[in-house]
């Protein structure tokens, strides 16, 4: 039996190297395809657009599905006022394919060629595209549907002095929603003020106007820049909306901007008073009221004096204090916290700054209250004016316990004449008679004292006698005003000292001013009245009242009072209704 080598199958190495290459091919060609597939492309609607216009800039990924935006910040030359994303998906022969798209809506930030750079998302890279923007028409003419007019009432004020910026929106559509941007300048003070609304007819078209007003204050002297904005505006297209309101059917969007403005700021005039505060205003007027007439004062008696300082054109930050705190020598001043105020009108900021302050005359007579002035800049007519306050004389009543010592004071004593002194004769006694006179004064003597004590005790027994601390309930009130006076609480003692009065005169009703009255003791109704004004003070006087207040000297007085025959009656009636 003859045996044949065995022989290898040569072919079917081939084969397998062949399928092996065939597979790697194919699958460089799907990787190939796919790498293909993956682009990102940019496209606009117009290449030229004006500075008030809009355009839609389209960006498409063709590939993967993918869960990432692009990367805008690159637009920064535009403003992007909407951003739509939308993806769809497509199987091909088997193949699955992803498409994602951006629409953006972008408004130029400033004219001339503007470039949009490449975007880039996943590794792919756009193209980069050129927009050409041209600058508005300057005359609308009544045919915009939308278009925007600045104003400006002052081109050169001084420094922190109002001036008016006005934009005016004209609109024949219905203003579905309104975006003005951020408005601020450097270097000045900005106030919103209300909104003016009316219409107006351009031609043959009825358009709606709002006038949007800020008041500026520079801060500083030189050039402030007032920078151009750009506004957008979107609008319905239903007839005769020509005003401000939410609208069914399209929609479409504006872009208007304002005009740049520069406003030349000089400094305060040279033949402004150097130690005055610096007041530009339009108009300012000060006025006064008072708790009472002035006509009514009286030493130790408070009355309210309130100033008011109105300025146009100012806020009221920049008004200043008018009261001198400290008052004069025979006047004190007892001031309240300033109130401050502002009102916002289409003409502008109105400013409002209030003082009060109370008033107490330290002593009777003619008192000198000084004037009060406000130098101002009248911004109208460019010259320093004043407003003035007049001063004016107090004329001072004293207290009843002081005009009662007055009225003492003025009876006149009888005259007495002093004769010289003539020595008298000397006369010569005998030595026997001197026990006799002797015995005799002494006899005197015992006899007046004896006579004076039983005078005592009749007026001590008498009905009608003062019995000052006998009753227990004025013996409680006394140790009320001890504990009081010794705690130096003004609050208390006052209501110790009513309490006390109470007693002494029932059925009146008693305030701090008539018991001195009623007390006839001058230290105690100086003290009742120093009292009165540290209750009537602030809580910023409270302290240094309390050690003005002789606490010590009010109990004292009060348990060394006596009443006598001439104290008031029991009537409730007040004083103005007695009968003299």
């Amino acid at each position: 039996m003859s045996m044949k080598p065995r022989v290898k199958p040569r072919g079917a190495f081939w084969l397998l190297l062949w399928m092996a290459a065939f597979f790697a091919g194919g699958s460089a060609l799907f990787v190939s395809d796919t790498a293909k597939a993956d682009s990102l492309s940019v496209q606009v609607d117009r290449q030229s657009i004006s500075l008030n216009e809009t355009l839609t800039l389209t960006v498409s990924y063709e590939g993967r599905q993918v869960n990432s935006d692009p990367d805008f910040s690159g637009l920064s030359q535009f403003d992007v006022l909407a951003n739509h994303k939308s993806t769809q998906h497509s199987i091909i022969n088997g193949n699955i394919s992803a498409s994602t798209e951006w629409q953006l809506t972008l408004a130029p930030r400033n004219s001339g060629q503007v470039l949009i750079p490449p975007l880039s998302l996943q590794g792919q890279h756009s193209k980069a595209l050129t927009i050409t923007v041209t600058e508005p028409s300057s005359d609308p003419g009544g045919r915009e549907d939308v278009f925007l007019e600045t104003f400006v009432d002052k081109s050169t004020v001084h420094v922190q002095e109002q001036f008016i910026i006005t934009y005016r929106l004209h609109f024949n559509q219905s203003v579905d929603s309104l975006d003005t941007g951020q408005f601020s300048i450097a270097q000045a003070r900005v106030e919103e003020l209300p909104r003016v609304d009316y219409q107006k007819t351009l031609g043959n078209t009825a358009y709606g106007v709002a006038e949007f007003r800020y008041a500026v204050f520079p801060d500083a002297s030189g050039t402030i820049q007032v920078p151009a904005q750009t506004w957008t505006v979107r609008t319905t297209d239903q007839p005769g909306m020509n005003r401000f309101g939410f609208g069914g059917g399209r929609f479409k969007l504006h872009r208007v901007r304002t005009r740049e403005l520069a406003i030349t700021v000089s400094p305060k005039p040279t033949d402004y008073p150097v130690q005055k505060p610096w007041l530009p205003a339009q108009n300012l007027r000060i006025t006064e009221q008072w708790s009472r007439s002035p006509d009514e004062f009286r030493v130790g008696e408070p009355i309210t004096r309130t100033v008011t300082v109105t300025a146009e054109g100012v806020g009221p930050e920049q008004l200043p204090p008018v009261f001198d705190e400290r008052g004069t020598d025979d006047l004190k001043f007892y001031p309240d916290k300033p109130e401050q105020d502002k009102q916002l009108t289409a003409q502008g900021v109105t400013g409002t700054r209030t003082e009060s302050v109370a008033i107490v005359p330290n002593r009777a007579g003619e008192l000198n209250l000084p004037e009060l002035s406000v130098t101002w800049w009248n911004t109208a007519e460019n010259r320093v004016e004043t407003a003035v306050l007049p001063a004016r004389v107090l004329h001072v009543a004293p207290t009843d316990a002081q005009s009662a010592q007055s009225q003492t004071a003025e009876v006149v004593a009888p005259k007495t004449v002093i004769e010289p002194i003539t020595p008298a004769p000397v006369i010569a006694v005998s030595s026997s008679w001197w026990p006799l006179i002797a015995l005799l004064l002494a006899g005197g003597n015992v006899v007046f004292l004896a006579l004076w004590w039983r005078a005592s005790r009749r007026v001590a027994q008498s009905p009608g006698a003062p019995q000052q601390h006998t009753n227990p309930g004025l013996s409680q009130a006394l140790r009320e005003l001890d504990s009081a006076c010794r705690s130096k609480d003004a609050a208390a003692t006052r209501s110790a000292l009513q309490h006390w009065a109470r007693l002494h005169w029932p059925g009146r009703q008693t305030t701090l001013q008539d018991i001195g009255r009623w007390s006839s003791d001058p230290a105690f109704a100086g003290e009742l009245a120093k009292l009165d004004a540290l209750l009537f003070a602030n809580d910023a006087l409270s302290t240094e009242g309390r050690q003005t207040v002789d606490f010590e000297e009010l109990s004292k007085a009060a348990r060394r009072f006596r009443p006598t025959s001439d104290q008031p009656s029991q009537s409730t009636l007040p004083p103005l209704y007695k009968v003299s």
